[in-house]
């Protein structure tokens, strides 16, 4: 299969996955009080609002990935799996809580991996 048609069946499956998530927490709002209750409430709103980014997110890197492994080491990276870092030049705002940030193991770095 030519990777443009491996990239747009993965996409066609993370779309089902993303409408079967919905339609079952529609389903179970429908049902379950608790659930009907947080959907409508400002928490609620912000959460779907929260997921429907990272879902979109996780698509593109599929969609923009060299290869399908790609996508995973990038996902993986973005999960923190390879270790945290942020850019050297940032690392004077963060002087306040360096010691939480060094508890935490991120390290500050000059460097970037391209995949």
């Amino acid at each position: 299969m030519a990777r443009r048609q491996l990239e747009f069946c993965v996409l066609g499956w993370l779309h089902d996955f993303y409408l079967m998530v919905n339609h079952a927490w529609v389903a179970a709002a429908e049902n379950i009080p608790v659930i009907a209750k947080f959907r409508r409430s400002a928490a609620g709103a912000r959460f779907g609002w929260a997921l429907t980014f990272v879902s979109v997110v996780v698509a593109w890197v599929f969609f923009r990935a060299t290869s399908v492994d790609a996508a995973l080491r990038i996902m993986k990276g973005m999960a923190g799996q390879n270790g945290i870092a942020i850019p050297a030049g940032f690392a004077f705002a963060l002087e306040p809580i360096q010691g939480l940030i060094s508890a935490l193991g991120i390290t500050s770095s000059n460097e970037s991996e391209v995949i």
